[in-house]
């Protein structure tokens, strides 16, 4: 067994909060971040999600994204970013609680795909039209995390095959329950969600990670 050094006592996060115009940008200067796999161990994490922030606005979905730093921020950012609307904290805490049910649905990918990922924020948009209810309890989650150590390593020198999948993306819904009609809707949605992501890299073989599948990815 590995035991590693603790670190760091001090980690630094900032958190951002966009409007659905920025995206392309944000989407570009992330990708230009992470440079397809070999973001440094320090930038330990980063992840966004579109989610339904109606002090925002009502009838588009918001983007979120925070970062997580181990240790004191650099003096020199090495992403840029467009300004926030404004800095926020808990903005999703509602989907890992307990005793709800939840539709979900889960992709690897290696880098964003802008067509992709703007086909899902106009699907999340649409649904905010015709299904409110669903999309006031659903999130569409961007997961990146330090990788140029793990794509160093071999993928059969252990039981961890998907190492080239940089970001895990992930579809969650929560719904009332024995709400069928809009477990269907649901249903629909975290496939379309999935395809979109897929098809940005069509070169690839559509994976999975287990601990975001809900049963109905193949």
């Amino acid at each position: 067994m590995n035991i590693f050094p603790r670190g760091p006592d001090t980690w630094h996060y900032h958190n951002y909060l966009w409007r659905g115009q920025k995206m392309d940008e944000v989407f570009t200067a992330l990708n230009n971040f992470h440079r397809n796999g070999s973001t440094p161990v320090n930038m330990a994490a980063s992840w966004g999600n579109f989610f339904l922030n109606i002090s925002i606005s009502e009838d588009e979905p918001s983007v979120w994204w925070t970062f997580a730093y181990r240790g004191r921020p650099p003096k020199k950012p090495k992403i840029s970013l467009p300004p926030s609307i404004k800095l926020s904290t808990d903005e999703i805490s509602y989907i890992c609680q307990k005793g709800q049910i939840r539709i979900s649905s889960t992709a690897g990918i290696q880098i964003y795909n802008l067509t992709a990922e703007r086909l899902i924020y106009e699907g999340f948009r649409q649904r905010i039209l015709t299904h409110p209810e669903l999309a006031a309890g659903s999130v569409i989650l961007h997961e990146g995390y330090s990788t140029e150590a793990v794509g160093a390593q071999g993928p059969g020198d252990s039981a961890y095959p998907f190492r080239a999948d940089h970001h895990l993306m992930l579809f969650s819904a929560i719904i009332p329950p024995g709400s069928l009609d809009m477990e269907r809707a649901a249903l629909q949605w975290s496939r379309e969600t999935v395809d979109n992501w897929n098809a940005g890299q069509p070169e690839r073989t559509a994976n999975a990670y287990v601990n975001y599948a809900h049963g109905v990815a193949t």
